[in-house]
């Protein structure tokens, strides 16, 4: 499997990203999609196979990534004996605005993740880049 998508509580973005029937389907069909339900006690064995057998981890956050959700499943990956590539997306490095259109701006979309997951495969050589 390419990508194990793991996302921290953003669950609707993250589906309408990996769906299966959209037209980016040649990218999501190989990527699983695992919601992590708590932080702590992080549930690693509920994980740790999705992982280990994904070529890239990704992490999505709707806090910033600062030592947030995906730094503590990265170390925690790492400490399992995870090598392959891990990405986070996360919301910018600011205070979460209070106003809905300040919000958008801010916070990962379900579009800005497939832009991630589409740039990670096309990195790899995955994809073929769109001009």
């Amino acid at each position: 499997m390419e990508f194990g998508l793991f996302c921290g509580g953003y669950i609707p973005a993250s589906m309408s990203a990996t769906d299966p029937n959209a037209e980016h389907t040649r990218l999501m069909s190989e990527a699983d999609l695992c919601v992590v339900s708590q932080l702590s006690p992080l549930d690693l064995d509920g994980i740790l196979p999705s992982a280990l057998a994904s070529e890239c981890v990704v992490t999505v956050e709707e806090a910033p990534g600062e030592a947030g959700f995906g730094a503590e499943v990265a170390a925690r990956l790492a400490e399992a004996g995870f090598r392959g590539r891990f990405a986070r997306i996360a919301a910018a490095a600011s205070p979460i605005p209070a106003a809905k259109s300040l919000e958008d701006v801010v916070l990962p979309t379900a579009e800005s993740i497939k832009r991630e997951l589409e740039r990670l495969a096309v990195e790899k050589g995955a994809l073929t880049a769109r001009g």
